[in-house]
């Protein structure tokens, strides 16, 4: 062991030894002068040591923490370092460990705190100003003493709160004002020495979390490679991130960056060979080039005019033309070439002759006109017509095959022969007694209507419930028939009957002489109502009658509105 001793006011030489006496490490100057507070692996805990500790010595010392050292500083060593304590890390700081740990006491935990002795330079738990005066000093003294209270000595031990770390304070019993090491500010009771990662060092070339621009331009500075406090990519790019001329990039304002000109040379910039200059500001400095180009070199002409046709002559032009300086400016000239296409049975187009174009090769007589009729008869035509060159335009002619619709005893419509019959082509059921049927002849040949019926199926009756017997009367193809009540106001119809007195939901039935049914108007046993109020025509295309109703093939008007006496089938 080395021994040491100091002298005392009052208390002669004694002795000391080094890594034996306990101290605490948050209360400045807690030592005798020449010691320092720090972790003994030895001990358990901390003792006041001679020499100076170093990262690796197996010792947590003060200015060690586990940023800086971690392999002396780490919870789980086995040794309660300086910024542990039983909350934080169980593990090593507990009471019976051998170490006075932050937040013991003698009365807490008497086996790892012994009883000091006075006159052994530090003032213990069990001592105070009052028994041993050579170890605690006097309220006053600038030192908040063991047994000194910020109410019995206010001017030493001060209040948690006021924003200075007194001797009886620590991050434990005040982080306020005392704080942790490693929280990114220096707290009262730390330093560049017993916490860099905190307070820093100016001068160390690094711009610690405390320092700035401002504060300590040796180490923050643009351009030092590290985004320092107060800096932006706006103002100091090269460190934050941001482009700036000099980082080899073409950015936005810039002409050039250092050796990238972005493709630009002297001949390009209009100038004769050289060698380009990029300057300090990023712009382009042109005065290691040759003079300025001569404005037909490289030749500008390579515009001419359209190539054309008149006639049958082709005139081109070259796609380099001569250039002619005039006026420091270039002229160009093109000469044209002329060729006559017919000589060679040849047709100009766009300025140039080429073979005559077949206007029917591919055949382009795709398109034939819809099949049709001609009276009776069905004209059906080809899907491609016959092609023929007049002009050098085609000219398509689309065959076609005739059908007699009338010899099939059928009539023609749009194309196609269709059979064709006699048909209800109206109904009329409007107010008081306006009610009227129109039978309408679609066949191609005179019909005898002596014979024929309009039958009626009241209140859903299966059965007939009346009949009206048409005389003879011979009706022409496409002409109509109207039957009508008598006391009907619309229409003069061609026979009157009283029993037309319908009202939406009878059915009507027209047949043939034999009793054969022809069409039908409305469902015969139904009550539902089909054509109260209103009037019913036949829709075009429809040249024969139905055995089922089917409202789809009847166009409606309002009651009492109609267009009896003809019909457009």
């Amino acid at each position: 062991m080395l021994l040491l001793c100091f002298v005392c006011a009052g208390c002669g030489s004694i002795p000391l030894q080094d890594d034996h006496y306990f101290c605490d490490p948050w209360v400045p100057n807690n030592c005798p002068l020449g010691f320092e507070c720090r972790f003994s692996t030895t001990q358990h805990g901390f003792r006041c040591m001679k020499e100076a500790g170093f990262c690796g010595d197996g010792r947590c010392d003060l200015s060690e923490t586990r940023t800086n050292c971690p392999v002396d500083c780490f919870c789980g060593n086995g040794t309660c370092d300086a910024a542990e304590y039983s909350s934080w890390c169980a593990q090593d700081c507990f009471c019976g460990n051998g170490s006075c740990d932050v937040g013991e006491t003698i009365s807490s935990c008497f086996e790892d705190c012994p009883v000091s002795e006075c006159g052994d330079g530090i003032c213990s738990e069990d001592e105070d100003s009052s028994s041993c005066p050579s170890d605690c000093g006097l309220c006053g003294n600038g030192a908040c003493d063991i047994g000194e209270t910020p109410s019995t000595c206010p001017q030493d031990c001060g209040v948690c709160g006021d924003h200075t770390c007194d001797p009886d304070e620590s991050p434990v019993t005040c982080p306020q004002d005392c704080g942790v090491c490693g929280d990114h500010t220096c707290n009262p009771d730390e330093s560049p020495v017993t916490c860099p990662e905190d307070c820093g060092l100016c001068g160390n070339e690094v711009c610690d979390p405390t320092e700035w621009i401002g504060s300590c331009p040796r180490d923050c500075y643009c351009g030092n490679g590290t985004c320092d406090t107060g800096e932006a990519s706006t103002d100091c790019p090269q460190d934050c991130g941001g482009p700036y001329c000099g980082d080899g990039n073409i950015d936005q304002g810039e002409q050039c960056d250092g050796t990238n000109f972005g493709g630009a040379t002297c001949e390009s910039l209009g100038y004769n060979p050289g060698s380009l200059t990029c300057l300090a500001d990023c712009k382009i400095e042109t005065a290691g080039c040759g003079g300025p180009l001569h404005p037909c070199t490289p030749n500008p002409c390579s515009s001419p005019p359209q190539d054309y046709c008149v006639d049958e002559i082709a005139t081109t032009f070259p796609e380099t033309g001569d250039c002619t300086e005039i006026g420091g400016l270039p002229e160009c000239s093109y000469v044209p070439l002329q060729q006559d296409c017919a000589s060679g049975g040849l047709v100009c187009q766009n300025g140039s002759c080429l073979p005559p174009v077949d206007p029917c090769s591919p055949n382009p007589c795709d398109s034939p006109p819809p099949d049709g009729c001609s009276g009776q008869i069905a004209l059906h035509y080809s899907a491609t017509g016959d092609c023929t060159d007049i002009g050098g335009a085609a000219s398509c002619d689309y065959p076609f095959v005739s059908e007699d619709c009338a010899s099939q005893d059928l009539i023609c419509t749009y194309g196609t022969c269709t059979q064709a019959g006699v048909l209800i082509s109206e109904y009329v059921e409007g107010t008081n007694y306006n009610r009227y049927v129109e039978i309408y002849n679609a066949t191609s040949s005179p019909v005898d209507l002596d014979g024929y019926k309009l039958r009626l199926y009241t209140n859903g009756s299966t059965t007939p419930t009346f009949e009206i017997a048409v005389p003879q009367h011979i009706l022409s193809p496409g002409a109509v028939y109207v039957i009508g009540n008598p006391s009907g106001m619309l229409y003069a119809e061609d026979l009157s009957s009283t029993g037309l007195t319908f009202n939406g939901n009878d059915a009507i039935e027209l047949t043939d002489s034999s009793l054969r049914q022809l069409d039908l108007i409305g469902t015969i046993g139904s009550t539902i109502y089909f054509g109260q109020d209103q009037t019913l025509i036949r829709k075009p295309g429809i040249f024969i009658g139905s055995t089922a109703f089917a409202p789809t093939d009847w166009d409606p008007l309002p009651a009492d509105t109609h267009q009896l006496g003809s019909h457009s089938p």
